[in-house]
């Protein structure tokens, strides 16, 4: 049996990084189903909100991967 792995990633100003890490992640050959996925964005100014949104899909094919914002400064 495989222990369970979860990869937290926080993101901020990283939309043109964005696909990049998820080619890599999707290259991980850890058992989907002991794998979950964290993102968290703040902060961003760069649009990485709407393309993290667009790869959800695509990165949580068969693992958990909840994604949510949060706001570290006062804008």
């Amino acid at each position: 049996m495989s222990e369970k792995l979860l990869i937290l990633t926080p993101i901020r100003d990283a939309a043109e990084n964005l696909d990049t890490y998820v080619a890599l992640l999707e290259r991980l050959t850890y058992p989907r189903e002991h794998t979950s996925l964290a993102l968290l964005e703040g902060d961003s100014r760069d649009g990485t909100w709407g393309a993290l949104v667009a790869a959800r899909d695509r990165l949580a094919r068969g693992r958990r991967l909840p994604a949510g914002r949060a706001q570290f400064r006062g804008h």
